[in-house]
């Protein structure tokens, strides 16, 4: 991979307009339609195509996340059950779950499924990606008639999946459809229940975060981060900046990458560069590091604590991929800078057994708060 480096400090973040959108649309903002597979007797394949009805389907707004939620959050929604955080009406409602593991409830330990419309106006020379950012349980996905990915790839709650859909996006109206099995803490990557209320007898099977759609070129941007070196008083801070660059074209390309972060509260933005070749159908990881970029080597930065301890400053951060000129993706994110470290203190008359001590920014903080 060859590369030429670049370094400056960048005008404020107002003068990049020029610098285009990542291209990532939320789909289902409109809506969604949810209902359970013990009520529909079709396969993905027709449930997942345009035009297909839904009328007697549950309809879901996204909830504030941006997603349609759970199975149980579907039906309160259309008023099967007036609350289910007043006594046992949950119970009286769905029934009852008396220990962790899988859904013993009959009504959701079969597949749900969530189906929305978008529309879409692919270009030649894009890539199309869904973007499933956390489910809870498992999914297989569906895209205008085709099964795009199982259950063996699509699970993780807090965990993105990105899946290649660019052959199967057309002109107008497009449909997505994903069944849902249900959750089980015992077996997969997801969420749990350790508390002293009730179990949710779907166990919270459903989209946890938005479900995404993402167009760009042929060469794309992703995983942007900052590694951090602090010095030992904090008055100074390397970073490296990395960023994977995915060409999905059968040919090497070449492109320029840049990243720019952005200090809290308005100070002047820097940003660095460089060419990157990538080989066809690959991905490289491009990294920016303070040697040599001496502007990610900083003093005095903006100091990330505890709720308490002090503010919570952060940096934003931009990569984008250009070719001939052209942004053809980008990605963004934030990220705050601090020295956090960890270590153990012996048996002592309070604590027999010895406690871990947790030091942020060399200040040791206490936990507080519990179950």
């Amino acid at each position: 991979m060859a590369m030429l480096p670049v370094s400056d400090v960048d005008a404020p973040a107002a003068a990049n307009q020029e610098w285009v959108a990542d291209g990532t649309t939320t789909l289902g903002a409109g809506g969604w339609q949810v209902q359970s597979s013990a009520l529909v007797p079709q396969a993905g394949g027709l449930i997942s195509s345009p035009g297909f009805d839904t009328t007697a389907w549950l309809a879901v707004k996204p909830d504030d996340a941006g997603a349609p939620g759970t199975e149980i959050a579907a039906l309160l929604r259309n008023g099967v059950c007036p609350t289910v955080f007043y006594a046992d009406t949950m119970r009286k409602c769905f029934g009852y779950m008396d220990e962790r593991g899988p859904v013993t409830v009959p009504r959701f330990a079969v597949p749900w499924w969530f189906r929305t419309d978008f529309t879409a106006a692919p270009h030649a020379g894009q890539t199309a990606e869904l973007v499933v950012n956390g489910i809870v349980g498992a999914g297989d996905l569906w895209v205008n008639g085709t099964l795009v990915a199982g259950t063996d790839a699509l699970t993780g709650a807090y965990v993105e999946r990105d899946f290649d859909v660019t052959g199967l996006l057309r002109a107008g109206v497009n449909s997505l459809a994903i069944r849902m099995h249900p959750n089980n803490p015992n077996t997969m990557f997801t969420l749990d229940q350790f508390d002293w209320s009730q179990i949710p007898p779907d166990n919270n099977t459903g989209i946890q975060f938005p479900v995404q759609l993402r167009m760009s070129g042929a060469l794309t941007v992703s995983n942007a981060h900052v590694v951090q070196d602090n010095a030992a008083d904090l008055s100074r801070s390397a970073l490296t900046v990395k960023a994977d660059v995915t060409n999905r074209s059968s040919r090497a390309r070449s492109a320029l990458v840049t990243a720019t972060i952005t200090p809290p509260g308005g100070d002047r933005p820097i940003r660095v560069s460089q060419t990157a070749t990538v080989a066809g159908h690959s991905t490289r990881t491009v990294s920016f590091p303070p040697g040599g970029f001496a502007d990610l080597a900083g003093a005095h930065p903006g100091l990330w604590w505890p709720y308490q301890l002090g503010g919570q400053p952060l940096y934003a951060l931009t990569a984008t991929v250009a070719e001939n000129g052209a942004v053809t993706s980008q990605t963004s994110g934030a990220f705050g800078i601090r020295t956090v470290t960890s270590r153990l203190i012996g048996p002592s008359p309070a604590a027999p057994d010895g406690v871990r001590v947790f030091v942020v920014n060399g200040k040791q903080l206490m936990f507080r708060g519990g179950g």
